[in-house]
C-alpha cells in the first residue's frame, strides 16, 4: 500500500486489488475533499468493473454481458463502454423482488 496521508491535501492512495474489487487504487478522501467522492458516486456514466461491483457479479462476467447486449444502458464511447446510470438503477428496481411486508 502507498500512503500519502501526510499530504496536505488529506488524500491517501492505497494500490491494493483488495480493497476495490481488482479495478487499480482507491482514493480515501478525508474532510473537503469527501465532496469529490461525493461527486464521483453521482456520475451519469459508469464503468463495466462499478456496474460489476453494484451488481455484485465478477468483472470478466459482466464485460461478456456487455459483449452480448445484455446490460441496460450500456454506450460505446470510442473504445470505451459506459453505463447510464440511471437506466442501470431503473433496471435494477424493475428486477428487485419486493420485500416482505
Amino acid at each position: 500500500m502507498l500512503d500519502i496521508s501526510g499530504d496536505p491535501r488529506g488524500v491517501r492512495v492505497r494500490h491494493s486489488a483488495h480493497y476495490n474489487g481488482g479495478i487499480g487504487p482507491t482514493l480515501e478522501l478525508k474532510g473537503e475533499h469527501m465532496a469529490v467522492e461525493q461527486e464521483l458516486d453521482e456520475r451519469a456514466m459508469l464503468t463495466i468493473p462499478e456496474v460489476a461491483r453494484i451488481l455484485g457479479v465478477g468483472r470478466h462476467g459482466m464485460y461478456l454481458r456487455a459483449r452480448r447486449g445484455e446490460v441496460p444502458g450500456l454506450v460505446r464511447i470510442g473504445r470505451f463502454l459506459r453505463v447510464h446510470r440511471p437506466t442501470l438503477e431503473q433496471w435494477i428496481a424493475e428486477h428487485t423482488a419486493p420485500g416482505p411486508q
